[in-house]
């Protein structure tokens, strides 16, 4: 492995296995042949003659500069979505091939929890739309061309399937072993990945190969994405490497043979541990240990130089193993303890959440092993990768002013593509990346928010807490938090107050204030206190340094009652809105709406305030 570089990415210091290689007698013996017979129906799973992939002719990094802010000069000019007067989807419901959406037990204390048995859809470039179920225990996966009718795949023995890549007629499986709980945090063993190149009749495991040095181990604690595409096969996990202590302290005299001995992190120069003795008496002691005294591989560095990282509150960090059906290997790391990923015509782009507050930052590589930025992260808000299209490219929603959602288009080697600024919205979280992205279009769950008119005026009943943050403009100061709930208006060159507002927030503007205009054209200015002359007016654009504040604020997220769009764009500039209640014939607003884009259909689970969800699909017009 390569040393890790300022953005905190690594890169293999080999290049990517040939796609043409062959298997050496070690991983034929290693990959294990599992055949698995089954009857897929010739329409749902038709393959597609214009499946994209990708192989080794351009740059190793395809990364460009785009300094922040560069995505939201040159987006096109919002346009406040409404609804529309005629919807352009017609949703009809359809039974779905499932038995049973939940299972509900009983903990030690005599509360109920319930466990979700059905996954999220999960579309592929070809526009098949796929489902995980968990029917009573029984594992299906589901796959589906039109959304209505539904096969089910025999699947590889001893996995169970949490992530599944798609290219052409190659299929891969990403999941855990039979046994395995998901989400456990003590599981040394890697996801198991298999591969089809018959889509789903027959399946082969691939071996990986983690590279761990002796002196650690791996805690996998989750597989985060499958990417997929041509021959390449690209896994994203996080880890979370321990060392293995007790031979070195022993070695050093900081404990004995029996002794148990567990590993506490890095600290400075130092590897921790606890030991308690062999009798089992007493407690443990903690102690430390130069790593100047133990002679250390450069891989070994790397690793305890990525625990900065696991110790600012995360699990682990993300590690991508790269190869073909052969075998994978680490191909690079990433400092993000969250991460998602897509296969595009021209490599693989990524979002990887980043270590400080803020949203995602955006990468992109040809192989999986160099990784260059696209675009930094938004300093308010931002969302996963929305998906591809039928050209193969990725898309994302992008953000930096209050309340704009920039479409924005993403291809490796290329600065990222501003397409449409949609105003007036915000993203349901439940829905994933907020706008979802396929071979037929764009489909999105939306909620609608009031025109942004007040800074002062709200009704603290929807406040959700308070903008925290100065703003200066001239010789003024706009301190929003000062003092704490309330508002001051400074003045630099007096080095004195001109406002003081305690409780900013109680409802009403108050005097010497006026605020016009909405959303982006929103100012407020403040006048004089002796003459009434302005004084300095803050624009939105002003604002916007604190406007992710603002808008968390204002409005509430993920609240059932409030009401949800569903949207659809053939193109993402153009879009049509209908009321959720409308479209699905609802009474009351659904607490949730999961979407996916296929072929020529959008489908959506929706759960109502009552019962389990129901399905619904609507052709693309």
């Amino acid at each position: 492995m390569a040393d890790a570089t300022a953005d905190g990415t690594s890169s293999g210091a080999t290049d990517p296995p040939s796609t043409q290689r062959r298997p050496s007698r070690l991983r034929m013996i290693v990959a294990a042949f599992i055949v698995v017979a089954v009857f897929i129906g010739a329409t749902v799973l038709a393959a597609g003659d214009d499946a994209f992939q990708f192989f080794d002719s351009g740059p190793r990094s395809c990364g460009v500069e785009t300094p922040a802010g560069s995505i939201e000069s040159a987006a096109p000019a919002g346009m406040r979505q409404t609804l529309s007067p005629e919807p352009a989807l017609q949703w009809t419901q359809i039974d779905p091939p499932v038995d049973q959406f939940y299972r509900t037990r009983m903990r030690d204390d005599g509360t109920l929890w319930r466990t979700n048995l059905v996954s999220a859809f999960m579309t592929a470039p070809d526009g098949l739309v796929f489902v995980r179920v968990n029917d009573g225990g029984r594992r299906r996966l589901l796959v589906t061309s039109n959304g209505t009718d539904w096969e089910e795949l025999a699947l590889p023995p001893n996995v169970q399937p949490q992530h599944i890549g798609v290219s052409g007629n190659r299929w891969v499986i990403a999941g855990r072993a039979l046994g395995d709980e998901v989400g456990d945090e003590n599981r040394f063993d890697l996801d198991r990945v298999v591969v089809s190149d018959d889509r789903g009749a027959t399946w082969t495991e691939v071996p990986i190969d983690p590279q761990t040095p002796p002196l650690f181990r791996d805690k996998h604690i989750a597989t985060v994405d499958l990417m997929v595409s041509g021959n390449r096969i690209v896994l994203m996990s996080v880890v979370r490497p321990e060392m293995q202590v007790r031979d070195p302290f022993v070695e050093h005299g900081l404990a004995e043979p029996g002794d148990d001995v567990v590993f506490g992190g890095f600290r400075e120069d130092t590897v921790m541990a606890l030991v308690r003795s062999s009798d089992a008496e007493g407690n443990y002691v903690h102690v430390e240990l130069s790593l100047e005294d133990l002679d250390l591989a450069d891989r070994e560095k790397e690793i305890i130089g990525r625990w900065e990282h696991i110790d600012a509150n995360h699990l682990g960090y993300i590690r991508l193993y790269a190869g073909d059906q052969y075998g994978l290997e680490v191909a690079s790391e990433l400092n993000s303890g969250s991460a998602h990923g897509v296969a595009t015509r021209d490599g693989f782009v990524v979002a990887v959440d980043r270590d400080e507050p803020g949203g995602w930052r955006y990468l992109a590589s040809p192989d999986a092993r160099e990784w260059g930025e696209l675009y930094p992260a938004s300093p308010n808000f931002g969302f996963p990768l929305s998906g591809i299209d039928a050209n193969g490219e990725a898309w994302a929603v992008l953000s930096e002013v209050h309340f704009r959602n920039v479409l924005t288009k993403m291809r490796c080697g290329q600065a990222p593509t501003p397409v449409a600024t949609l105003d007036g919205i915000q993203f349901s979280h439940v829905s994933g990346p907020g706008i979802h992205a396929g071979r037929a279009g764009f489909a999105a769950v939306a909620e609608p928010v009031e025109e942004f008119r007040l800074l002062f005026g709200i009704d603290p009943v929807n406040a959700v807490g308070s903008p925290f943050g100065t703003v200066a403009k001239g010789i003024y100061e706009l301190r929003l938090g000062e003092p704490m709930g309330g508002i001051t208006l400074w003045d630099s060159a007096e080095n004195a107050p001109v406002y003081v507002w305690a409780d900013a927030y109680s409802g009403k503007t108050p005097s010497g204030v006026r605020e016009t205009g909405a959303d982006q054209a929103y100012q407020v200015t403040f006048e004089a206190p002796d003459t009434g002359e302005d004084l300095v007016t803050f624009t939105m654009e002003d604002l916007s340094v604190v406007s992710g504040a603002m808008r968390a604020r204002h409005f509430h997220y993920g609240d059932a009652s409030r009401t949800k769009w569903m949207g659809w764009s053939n193109n993402g500039v153009d879009w049509n809105w209908q009321d959720a209640m409308d479209a699905f014939e609802l009474e009351t607003q659904p607490v949730s709406v999961k979407i996916a884009v296929g072929r020529d259909f959008v489908i959506a689970s929706v759960t109502p305030s009552e019962g389990d969800p129901m399905w619904f699909v609507a052709k693309i017009p």
